[in-house]
Parts: C-alpha cells; structure tokens; sequence
C-alpha cells in the first residue's frame, strides 16, 4: 500500500469567481500529475475510509 501511494499523482481543477467592487471575473487553474506525499497517517485512516467501499462491493457481487 504504501509503495502505490509513493507513485500517487492528482490532477487539479479549480474555478474562483472575483468580484472587486464593480468588476467581476473567473478565474481558471489546471495542473495535471501533481505529486501527493503522504505520511504514516495514512495508515490510520484507510481502513475506516476503503471498509465502506469494499463492503458496498461485497454486497453488490453475485456468487456464480
């Protein structure tokens, strides 16, 4: 687990709408493949985030 997040990579999209006084813009931002780095944290957290995901899995398959 820890060697997969090593390579783990994000793509960034965000959008800010700019008001200043009377003039009103968007501002655009994109960066794709920005490294993630992460800590021992990680190791706490995943269990109690991927269980839901895995049980939703398990319950949606069909034993053939």
């Amino acid at each position: 687990m820890d060697q997969a997040f090593s390579v783990l990579k994000a793509d960034i999209n965000l959008e800010s709408q700019v008001i200043i006084g009377d003039y009103h813009t968007t501002l655009n931002y994109a960066q794709s493949a920005v490294p993630v780095q992460t800590d021992d944290t990680l190791n706490l957290l995943l269990p109690i985030l991927a269980q839901p995901i895995v049980q939703k899995i398990v319950d949606g398959s069909v034993m053939g």
